[in-house]
């Protein structure tokens, strides 16, 4: 089964036993910024300049990508501007598409009785077995990465999920190899530029949430 990045890299975020979300306060950004290394393997969007440019509207098929393809069509804004924007609850609307194929079944919670929290544990195993296998393939056993995977591979590295995908692994051999191929042109020059904005986009929306939550918590 082939799924979208944006997929493959929630997958790879949730907990199989807890249902939670590793990285929650990263992930929306990265979903975000899979959609704009998605558009770049597609050929739907020109990178230059830091900006994503739409060179082909044709919808991809894909309702939450296709939605920010449209989004981009509209107004041109800097990846990292793009990613700050369209980040926000992410999360949830990826995780309704494995919902609806089948691949997740949702559950909820409420903490203190009062606030909701959502659960997703996995209803298939194959889906996730088959991205780790690729994962598996080029960073601990070094095999050539094709595109897709090193663009999933560096969102990975972004979003800092190393211990989630490889959670047996020497932690420093993996980071190594990861970094090796986020800097090369494996996934293409144009995906690279993307996760290289993607990641510096990570970093300012979450320092920004970080002001304004000590900011918030700080008002009399």
């Amino acid at each position: 089964m082939s799924l979208p990045l944006t997929q493959e890299l929630l997958l790879i975020a949730l907990d199989d036993e807890s249902g939670k979300k590793h990285k929650s306060d990263t992930i929306d950004y990265g979903l975000a910024g899979a959609v704009v290394a998605e558009l770049a393997l597609l050929g739907r969007v020109d990178l230059t300049d830091g900006q994503v440019t739409v060179v082909d509207p044709s919808p991809t098929g894909d309702p939450v990508i296709d939605e920010l393809l449209a989004a981009a069509g509209e107004k041109r804004r800097k990846t990292k501007s793009f990613v700050t924007k369209y980040g926000r609850k992410m999360s949830a609307k990826v995780a309704e598409q494995l919902i609806d194929a089948g691949i997740v079944t949702e559950g909820r919670r409420h903490f203190f009785g009062i606030i909701p929290s959502s659960r997703h544990h996995p209803t298939q195993a194959s889906p996730e077995r088959e991205i780790r296998t690729r994962l598996n393939a080029v960073v601990l056993q070094q095999m050539p990465a094709d595109p897709r995977t090193a663009a999933l591979v560096a969102l990975i590295e972004a979003t800092e999920l190393h211990k989630q995908a490889f959670p047996d692994a020497d932690k420093r051999d993996v980071k190594e190899r990861m970094k090796a191929i986020a800097a090369s042109d494996a996934s293409g020059r144009a995906v690279r530029k993307a996760i290289d904005d993607v990641r510096s986009a990570i970093i300012t929306a979450v320092t920004v949430s970080a002001v304004a939550t000590t900011t918030s918590s700080g008002s009399p």
